[in-house]
């Protein structure tokens, strides 16, 4: 089943750390009863319920459109909302210790200051850059401006390179250059969502620092 996150509880998923670049794995009560379930978050507010009928429900979001799909699902509230490696039906990540190339599992290194980088989304309002700041919200993940642009002069699929939950085209790119003062942890993205990945992936979890966010341009 597809829901939505009350507007006001949007934050509650911003304040957590993305599991890959536009999505969030969690486990929540809900009801009464405080009955625990996981979910599938995209773009921090439309949630698709752990079931066997995941996949497909995940593909029909991106067939339909996730403004139509987000605007015509029922909302549900969430309480005690952590993070989750995996879900039962979803199987997002599974890799030997050996193989951890992802940027979480790198040292913390500093933005030298011009280097851009790029935020790939299906989501033209994507929660997770700030445009009031102009900033990346803490906890969240980006490529590189360069390897962006590698992956679209030589016509590979962002999709598959950056192992993204949709199977749908990526429609834009959010570039941000961080200040020397911010950190962030550089490495390769490893396979997920049933895509291979190997593109170049930046983790800042603490974000960036205000006026860092350029432009929001057609991917």
């Amino acid at each position: 089943m597809i829901k939505k996150l009350r507007i006001s509880q949007v934050q509650d998923l911003l304040r957590l750390p993305e599991s890959g670049m536009g999505y969030q794995l969690i486990e929540a009560e809900t009801g009464y009863y405080g009955h625990r379930s996981k979910y599938l978050v995209l773009n921090s507010q439309l949630l698709i319920d752990d079931t066997p009928q995941i996949l497909n429900e995940v593909k029909s979001v991106f067939k339909t459109g996730f403004r139509a799909v987000l605007f015509s699902a029922s909302e549900i509230e969430l309480k005690n909302i952590r993070l989750v490696e995996n879900l039962s039906n979803y199987r997002v990540k599974a890799f030997a210790a050996s193989k951890q190339t992802g940027a979480i599992h790198q040292t913390v290194e500093f933005a030298n200051g011009t280097e851009v980088f790029t935020r790939l989304s299906a989501y033209e309002d994507d929660f997770r850059v700030d445009t009031v700041n102009k900033k990346l919200v803490p906890g969240s993940f980006s490529t590189t401006y360069s390897d962006y642009q590698y992956c679209k002069k030589n016509n590979l699929d962002p999709v598959e390179r950056y192992a993204l939950p949709n199977d749908e085209p990526i429609n834009w790119a959010f570039h941000i250059r961080p200040l020397k003062t911010d950190s962030l942890q550089r490495g390769i993205v490893e396979s997920a969502n049933n895509h291979n990945g190997g593109g170049i992936e930046a983790y800042f979890e603490k974000g960036t620092s205000n006026n860092t966010f350029l432009e929001k341009t057609p991917y």
